[in-house]
């Protein structure tokens, strides 16, 4: 027989349509029996979109974050101008209030909102007027997980962002005996008693920090010992737009900078993407979706509902599919109703590469040694998109092969009994497979 020995790698009759073009043994990490019972989805093709190998290519699968490819794909469709600030924000003072507008940035910090604090806003309401058409709208996605709101990945939503909408808790030692916890902005270095967030410290016995973060009632639970070294732990902040507020009161007129109008110019989409794709920040992501969103229909309010309804017809109109094979409820992936199939990613990748803004976009992606593929694929020339949730691991993007020719690949695993770092490894021991696909 043959070496070249073309055959399917199903592992159900769904995959009977494997194509004929790649040795058996590319596929083998996806029919480990560590994966036994699992819904697995794969499939790699040229540029030119000849199918090298498939495996359940066209089953619907809960993306995780490789729904971020699809947001990051449709802000380079709808903002064109990668270099030019997306939007500013205008702080005005009114006869008898303080106007915030504009399309915000999710990459505003705390700092930012200091240097737009003013001595003559002391005393005035503040109202925020966004383009999401709400002050507070669109806050949780109405379909995340409930345990997931507390934490930094899980911030709520608003287009007027501070530190990602994110804090830190910060719990130094001060001497043998106690501890200091603090409430700082994101990072731990600098105190934000603005967020007004209630600490309560429980020194016991265990040896380890244990928190119990009640995102409603805007206290946090410490538990443990005394530290001996400083612990740091990221939470998603309870009501931001209250607590830029604070920061806008909290102006001073000694360095004779106060002004009536205040503007702060945005982040351009190049640095969004840079924000959003390597680390997989969800907020990000958010902020991208919806202003995205709000560029192809501009009136009316702005819900999740709304902005997946206009983004997904935009979506499937360029991509050619339909909702079967592409059904987005937000921008992250943090909603597990974000469905779509390999063959669609696989699509997306293929258009993205010959994109007019390519170079930006390949410069965006998440890399072996950088951002989620820290210490996954060493030696693997491959760039693109993680993904994990519970049961939930993805990978997308583009392999090159020994002679330089690139291939789109995308491998989606959804509901496995093993461990998220076995699964990991056998689908990168499937990527590494593939960079070494016969020429």
């Amino acid at each position: 027989m043959s070496s070249v020995l073309f055959a399917s790698l199903a592992l159900n009759s769904i995959a009977l349509r494997a194509a004929p073009l790649v040795p058996s043994a590319v596929g083998a990490p996806l029919q480990d029996a560590k994966l036994r019972g699992a819904t697995i989805s794969a499939i790699v093709t040229d540029s030119s979109g000849k199918v090298l190998f498939s495996m359940n290519p066209d089953t619907r699968v809960i993306l995780a974050s490789n729904s971020k490819l699809f947001t990051g794909a449709l802000a380079m469709l709808t903002f064109p101008k990668t270099g030019v600030p997306l939007d500013k924000i205008t702080v005005e003072q009114k006869a008898d209030e303080v106007v915030v507008s504009g399309g915000g940035d999710p990459l505003t910090t705390a700092s930012d909102w200091r240097s737009l604090a003013d001595s003559s806003f002391k005393g005035r309401p503040i109202r925020f007027d966004s383009l999401y058409g709400g002050a507070t709208a669109p806050g949780f996605g109405p379909r995340w997980q409930y345990g997931d709101l507390p934490n930094k990945y899980g911030a709520p939503v608003t287009a007027f962002a501070i530190d990602r909408n994110a804090w830190t808790l910060t719990v130094t030692p001060q001497g043998d005996t106690e501890d200091s916890a603090t409430i700082c902005a994101l990072g731990g270095t600098d105190p934000l008693p603005e967020a007004g967030i209630k600490v309560n410290r429980m020194v016991t016995d265990a040896s380890s920090i244990a928190t119990d973060f009640d995102i409603f009632g805007s206290s946090i639970d410490v538990r443990g010992a005394v530290v001996k070294k400083t612990y740091k732990e990221n939470f998603a902040l309870p009501r931001p737009l209250a607590t830029i507020s604070s920061l806008l009161h909290g102006g001073s007129s000694a360095d004779g900078t106060d002004s009536t109008t205040k503007v702060l110019l945005g982040s351009t989409l190049r640095q969004r993407l840079n924000a959003m794709m390597p680390p997989s920040d969800n907020f990000v992501a958010e902020g991208l979706w919806f202003r995205s969103a709000r560029e192809i229909e501009p009136n009316g309010p702005m819900t999740f509902t709304r902005a997946s309804t206009i983004n997904n017809k935009r979506l499937r109109s360029w991509l050619g599919v339909s909702p079967a094979a592409l059904s987005l409820d937000d921008g992250s992936g943090l909603t597990r109703t974000n469905v779509s199939t390999p063959r669609t990613i696989a699509t997306l990748l293929r258009k993205m590469a010959t994109h007019p803004n390519q170079a930006i976009w390949r410069e965006c992606m998440a890399k072996p040694g950088i951002g989620t593929l820290a210490g996954r694929l060493k030696g693997v020339d491959f760039i693109g998109k993680t993904g994990t949730l519970n049961m939930v691991v993805s990978l997308s993007g583009y392999v090159k092969r020994s002679n330089r020719s690139e291939v789109v690949v995308s491998v989606v695993v959804n509901h496995f009994s093993a461990t998220p770092t076995e699964v990991r490894d056998l689908i990168d021991r499937f990527i590494a497979n593939v960079a070494k696909l016969p020429l």
